[in-house]
């Protein structure tokens, strides 16, 4: 957390001058004492919370969140204190078996989730490269008139949130929602050419098995289909895969050269180029101020949803267990049974990094879109 960010944030000309930036309108005294007391909030819950035990920390890092969330919201809309809304607008109720994994966060109404995600979708950006440049370019996530139906379990939320997947791979098994990739322009060799390169943690021999790798890889982030397979390759125990924004052929993977272990498209074959920007859907990343951060986060009920307002749901869900399921979260905790029911502690790793990340991370992004960086 930049702490120097949100000090200098919290002086009242700060604040004043950036609400009249980022709203057009002219705060009267109350907007600015109301946006530079939850920025001290926020920042003060989150000192508290770097101290606190496991058992307390997420009730102290969602009302922290709630507090920079309430913040921004006021600024970018320059609202008045008492037309923000009071509740959560979210939901958090147990789940199959009562397992931490299952609790399942809903949209409930209004509320900070959705006054929250209606500032941020329009701030979700890309972060890429062009050249020796680090550039973005906006790419907005879905309104809250999209998300009146939003839903998802814990762990669900978790596999989609950026910097929890290996924590999430390892402690549960499963693939994260989510794929990171690298986009970088190839403009010296065509005009308007680019790549998207992918890391996949699955070794091919042949056609055929790379066919499977290449289908996954489509499936998880369909706007993949779009795009031509360039090149093929195995490098540090993983495939390496480079697309480009060329149309894709008939019997793609054949028209490949090589093989068994490297394959490259046959120059000869060239397709016709198209926008790849207009193929893109919205991605996270664009604010980790490194553009090899980019990832496409699998859609909730068919709809992109900002990385950040993913944050606030998690961490929304977890304060719900330490204050309405206290015995259910202690018991992970502790990694102690409760009754004759197994040890439900599968997630603790994971929760571990999503709290340190989300420590990082959050915070920063709120001083980065006040400060219009």
């Amino acid at each position: 957390m930049s702490e120097t960010d949100l000090r200098y944030l919290e002086g009242g000309a700060a604040i004043a001058g950036r609400i009249r930036a980022l709203s057009g309108r002219v705060p009267n005294s109350a907007q600015v004492a109301f946006a530079s007391s939850c920025l001290l909030h926020g920042r003060l819950f989150w000192d508290s919370a770097k101290d606190a035990p496991l058992e307390t920390k997420p009730l102290l890092l969602y009302y922290g969140a709630a507090a920079f969330a309430k913040a921004l919201v006021l600024a970018m809309k320059g609202s008045r204190p008492q037309d923000l809304s009071q509740s959560h607008g979210l939901s958090c109720s147990a789940g199959n078996a009562d397992l931490i994994a299952n609790f399942m966060i809903k949209a409930n109404g209004r509320g900070v989730f959705q006054e929250f995600n209606d500032v941020v979708a329009p701030l979700n950006r890309l972060q890429y490269f062009e050249g020796s440049s680090s550039r973005t370019r906006a790419l907005p996530t879905a309104s809250s008139d999209r998300l009146s139906s939003f839903a998802v379990t814990l762990v669900d939320c978790f596999a989609r949130i950026p910097g929890v997947e290996e924590a999430y791979q390892l402690s549960t098994g499963a693939n994260p929602l989510q794929t990171h990739l690298y986009l970088s322009d190839a403009a010296h060799e065509a005009p308007d050419l680019w790549t998207i390169r992918i890391d996949v943690p699955t070794l091919f021999d042949g056609l055929e098995a790379l066919r499977e790798v290449v289908n996954d890889v489509r499936v998880k982030a369909p706007f993949l289909n779009q795009w031509r397979i360039r090149e093929a390759s195995r490098a540090w125990d993983n495939t390496i895969l480079i697309f480009t924004n060329r149309a894709v052929p008939a019997n793609e993977l054949e028209q490949l050269q090589g093989g068994p272990l490297r394959f490259e498209w046959n120059a000869a074959q060239n397709s016709d180029l198209f926008d790849a920007f207009e193929s893109i859907p919205p991605l996270a990343g664009g604010y980790s101020r490194n553009a090899a951060g980019v990832a496409y986060i699998e859609p909730v009920g068919g709809e992109n949803v900002s990385e950040y307002s993913l944050m606030l749901a998690a961490l929304l869900g977890l304060s719900s267990l330490v204050r309405y399921h206290p015995h259910t979260w202690t018991a992970c905790v502790h990694r102690r049974r409760i009754s004759d029911r197994a040890v439900d502690d599968t997630l603790l790793p994971v929760i571990g990094v999503f709290l340190d990340t989300v420590q990082s991370r959050f915070p920063q992004f709120i001083a980065d879109a006040m400060l219009g960086r």
